[in-house]
């Protein structure tokens, strides 16, 4: 043995052991704990491959590393692991921060610790101090692990920091103090450290907006779950819009009801279709794809990255190892069936993206209406063999609806026929009510089928607010036009007041008070209705893959895209319960606060006009005399029906 030989043996065998990484150490000490798990015992990269290239990133000294994923993929598991490796192998002080305080006592004393307790390699890091292991504080031999939760300024500002863990921040609650928002704050902890300092933030998306969303399109090195195809072998990232079944994009109801029942019994099977050789994957094909997959980096070949600080990661629920093509298929039909607020969950928690800009086709943003999606039915409409203004042989029913100022309206009319198809057959405006009448109720439209013209066989219109001519009240001169106008004419109002409606609509006669002291009360019908319900349904309408669904047929004035484009569903509350759980609450907002959106409401009130007379009779046999609609059942309860704003 030569003596270079000789002391090459000596040095492997005396010397410092080889730093594992952090994924090498998962599978050498990392244990899952017994009843806190599923899958109880050693960890096991096997189970979820993608968790190896995260850990390894957080291992690998990038300052910042952002985890946008659904739920249930191991998200929160793998922040656990990083700062118990860090505690064993690399040890600074740590800070981990959740969105309220009691998930964070939840998480000490359900996750952190047990998962302390479980791994005899980090058993040794405890000291036998009982009062070392608090629920704002875990000390260790070697370091200090310290809990903070959004809501405390003194929890996130009180004490430097090598690393910090922000998890679910999407879940914190809305800051509403002076002292800067959370995230800002919780990477600052960590500036005295310079180079070494980290900060992992991780979380289930919600809205382009959202926070997580926001920290991952601020990281210069982006990376998919790439997999690649059994059919030509060629890579391509892990998405929903390679997921294909028998019937997937239709719109009608009965359809999506046997849709459902078919992938339930497996009668119907989901693929994975792969957009360059067309191979059909079948979901038994599935996990040997996601096991072979790679993060690869976005605009770059497989195996290089760019120079960067800061890494963020996103991939699909497909890659979950407790879910299959179909079962994903399964959830999704189901969303639909449910409407927007199921898909609104199911992109979010299923998939792991955020809620508008999912893969639909052609980018459809799901909780807005696309002024490109309007100006494209609009050209449609201007086709020279396109019927404008004309009644289509589809249509049974034209409506109308209408959404009063301070003077005159907006209005549109809609022919409506089975399965909720329609198309719009004129739009305006008018400088007074009288001015609905020639308008709206007394025009008359051609019909396609050569029949005998027709007009709108009712009007809703919204009862509106405030002072209208003459200082008198425009709800109270909206009733009284609508009592004269007779039958036709329906008024409505948004639902108001205390908790949440009980139904889409509710109609009853009440007794009507007109402001002023010499004004006597009478009698009027009015119909609450859930704003937010059918803001929802217009705008899955609109956005339909069936471009049919919902049709333009007529010049439209110059403004109306826009308004009918103004709103967008947004964030506007986080609601924590004594639970520590956060309830997020979105509503339909304008983009630009003050904005006109006067033929949105019209729209919205035309959805209202065909749920009041049922247009889809396809759902079932029509009503018979004497019988009772559910709605008619719930409507006897009076806690059902509120007036107000």
């Amino acid at each position: 043995m030569s003596r270079r030989e000789y002391v090459q043996a000596y040095r492997s065998a005396w010397g410092p052991p080889k730093p594992l990484r952090p994924s090498e150490w998962a599978e050498a000490h990392y244990v899952l704990a017994e009843g806190l798990s599923s899958e109880p015992g050693p960890y096991r990269l096997a189970r979820t491959p993608y968790a190896a290239g995260i850990l390894d990133a957080l291992g690998a000294g990038y300052q910042e590393v952002v985890v946008q994923a659904p739920a249930q993929v191991g998200k929160s598991e793998i922040a656990r692991i990083w700062i118990c490796w860090s505690c064993s192998d690399d040890p600074g002080p740590v800070m981990v921060v959740y969105p309220t305080e009691d998930a964070a006592e939840e998480q000490i004393e359900e996750r952190i610790i047990p998962a302390f307790r479980a791994s005899p390699r980090l058993r040794e890091l405890l000291t036998a101090r009982a009062w070392d292991l608090k629920k704002s504080r875990i000390r260790l031999t070697t370091c200090t692990i310290n809990i903070g939760w959004a809501g405390s300024p003194q929890a996130l500002a009180s004490r430097p920091e090598r690393r910090v863990v922000m998890d679910e921040v999407n879940k914190w609650p809305p800051y509403r103090g002076r002292e800067g928002d959370p995230l800002a704050r919780a990477r600052a902890r960590t500036a005295s450290y310079g180079a070494l300092g980290q900060v992992y933030v991780v979380s289930t998306p919600t809205t382009p907006e959202g926070a997580v969303t926001v920290a991952y399109e601020g990281c210069v090195d982006r990376r998919g779950w790439h997999v690649p195809c059994p059919g030509c072998g060629a890579w391509d990232e892990l998405a929903w819009d390679h997921v294909e079944w028998p019937g997937q994009h239709t719109t009608d109801e009965t359809e999506l009801h046997e849709q459902k029942a078919g992938l339930e019994a497996g009668l119907i099977e989901a693929v994975y279709v792969c957009e360059r050789c067309g191979y059909r994957a079948r979901d038994s094909e599935r996990w040997p794809m996601v096991t072979a997959g790679e993060w690869v980096s976005d605009g770059f070949p497989r195996g290089e990255r760019p120079a960067s600080k800061s890494v963020g990661f996103r991939i699909c629920g497909l890659a979950s190892p407790w879910t299959s093509w179909s079962n994903m298929a399964l959830r999704y039909v189901n969303a639909r069936i449910k409407g927007i607020g199921a898909l609104h969950s199911f992109y979010n928690s299923d998939l792991g993206v955020p809620f508008w800009a999912g893969p639909d086709d052609g980018g459809t943003k799901l909780a807005e209406v696309s002024p490109q999606t309007l100006f494209h039915k609009a050209s449609e409409a201007r086709a020279p063999d396109y019927p404008r203004g004309v009644v289509p042989r589809w249509a049974t029913h034209v409506l109308a609806s209408a959404d009063p100022g301070k003077t005159g309206a907006h209005y549109t009319i809609r022919a409506w026929g089975p399965g909720y198809r329609s198309r719009l057959l004129a739009a305006g405006e008018v400088d007074s009510l009288e001015g609905l009448r020639a308008a709206v109720l007394e025009r008359r439209f051609p019909r396609e089928d050569g029949a005998e013209p027709m007009r709108p066989s009712k009007l809703v219109i919204d009862t509106g607010g405030g002072m209208g001519t003459v200082n008198r009240s425009r709800t109270d001169e909206i009733h009284r036009w609508a009592k004269a106008a007779g039958p036709v004419v329906a008024p409505l109002k948004g639902f108001g007041g205390a908790g949440s409606p009980t139904m889409p609509v509710l109609t009853r006669s009440h007794q009507y008070h007109p402001p002023g002291e010499q004004t006597k009360p009478y009698d009027v019908t009015l119909s609450v209705i859930d704003t937010e319900y059918f803001k929802d349904l217009t705008a899955s309408r609109i956005a339909a893959a069936d471009g049919t669904l919902w049709e333009v047929g007529c010049a439209l004035p110059q403004e109306y895209v826009m308004q009918v484009a103004a709103e967008r569903k947004t964030l506007v509350e986080r609601r924590v319960k004594p639970t520590g759980e956060v309830s997020e609450v979105f509503r339909w907002r304008t983009r630009v606060p003050g904005a006109p959106n006067h033929y949105w409401d019209c729209e919205i009130y035309q959805s209202v006009a065909a749920y009041m007379i049922d247009m889809d009779r396809r759902r079932g046999q029509p009503i018979r005399p004497g019988t009772k609609r559910e709605d008619d059942e719930r409507a006897d309860d009076p806690r059902a029906w509120r007036i107000g704003r």
